[in-house]
């Protein structure tokens, strides 16, 4: 029987977290200094005065700004003349919470979105062979450069999505989503978007995400790998340039063995119990699925997200997953059912609402993801 987990109020987490800064302070001060990355700057100026830079960089840029499960940014391009690949990094992967690749190959899909995004607003079109026969995703461009283009709101977007994490709020004038927000603007060959309204389904689904997550939270595997890509103070943050910063997600900093410490004591059940209040504290709940289970199944969802994501944000709304009934094998099939899916397979679990910006994650350079 696995020990049980001692239940840490978030006082009593920022009262040790206090003392053990305080101790820290002497190694760590200069990093209280060292600058923050302006996700702002990332792709906004691409043209230097007089001179066109490569354009197949600058999409590249705006790419790596696309949401990645856990911020693992599992992608690595590469270059050939006019093509762009994007090919997964499996060094980088999730082996406890994606076991089959699945949310891997989603996050590509994210990525590809926003490179047609930008090529689109930079008058270039594209040709993309999907990962049907090759682990990759292949981008043939064609069209002029435009040194001025006329650039969409879901360009402009790309700069300030985030995937928000903290509570909601009710914002008044988003009355029907499913007028307002179309599914049919978001539409990929099989793939399929379910607003959720109705008490019992999002009962259903609340019941699914508590049971889902105390089925991880339990786990030592899933807790394990998900320290690894938790940063718990800047330092780590500007040192790694990818994972999940405590402070995207509202929570104060510490030195990374309180915080690691804070991880392994948590309570599944209160953690579930807080999962569940932040999907009922959302306007609403958006799943995405798929008629089939391929790699260009999971790309395409990829793309169907991030586009639905970027037009939420552009609208003045926050999103953030809420996965954990998709995560969790045996509760697939029953999240299915309860949606009446007709077979599909659950992808993703959306919740959105109003909230304030919190601190973007960061992304690492070009250089590093360029082969």
């Amino acid at each position: 029987m696995r020990e049980q987990r001692r239940i840490l109020s978030r006082r009593d987490f920022i009262k040790w977290a206090s003392v053990a800064a305080v101790s820290a302070a002497g190694c760590s001060l200069l990093d209280v200094y060292r600058p923050w990355v302006n996700l702002d700057d990332i792709g906004q100026s691409f043209l230097e005065e007089g001179l066109e830079m490569d354009y197949t960089k600058e999409l590249i840029r705006l790419s790596i700004l696309a949401a990645s499960s856990h911020n693992s940014q599992p992608w690595k391009f590469s270059v050939q003349n006019t093509d762009i690949h994007i090919l997964p990094d499996y060094s980088r992967r999730l082996p406890v919470v994606d076991p089959q690749d699945r949310e891997l190959w989603i996050s590509l899909g994210c990525a590809l979105e926003n490179l047609l995004i930008a090529a689109k607003s930079h008058g270039l079109s594209c040709e993309i062979d999907y990962p049907e026969k090759e682990e990759r995703i292949n981008i043939r461009l064609s069209g002029e450069y435009t040194i001025e283009p006329e650039k969409s709101n879901l360009y402009d977007a790309i700069f300030s999505r985030q995937n928000t994490r903290s509570n909601y709020s009710v914002k008044d004038g988003l009355v029907n989503p499913e007028s307002e927000f179309s599914t049919d603007v978001f539409s990929e060959p099989g793939i399929l978007l379910r607003y959720i309204h109705s008490e019992a389904e999002l009962n259903a689904i609340s019941d699914l995400v508590k049971r889902g997550t105390i089925n991880q939270y339990t786990s030592k595997a899933f807790v394990d790998e998900l320290k690894r890509w938790l940063r718990f103070n800047k330092k780590d943050a500007l040192d790694s340039m990818d994972g999940l910063y405590s402070k995207c997600s509202g929570n104060p900093e510490a030195p990374r063995f309180i915080g690691e410490w804070f991880i392994n004591t948590l309570d599944a059940k209160k953690q579930a119990e807080t999962d569940t209040q932040k999907l009922r504290n959302s306007v609403g709940v958006l799943v995405i699925a798929s008629e089939g289970e391929t790699r260009s199944d999971w790309v395409r969802t990829g793309q169907v997200y991030e586009r639905w994501a970027l037009k939420m944000t552009a609208a003045g709304f926050r999103s953030s997953m809420l996965n954990q009934p998709v995560e969790v094998e045996e509760l697939r099939n029953e999240l299915s059912n309860s949606l009446n899916l007709a077979g599909a397979y659950p992808q993703l679990l959306v919740r959105y609402g109003c909230a304030p910006e919190m601190p973007r994650s960061l992304r690492r350079p070009v250089e590093r993801v360029l082969i």
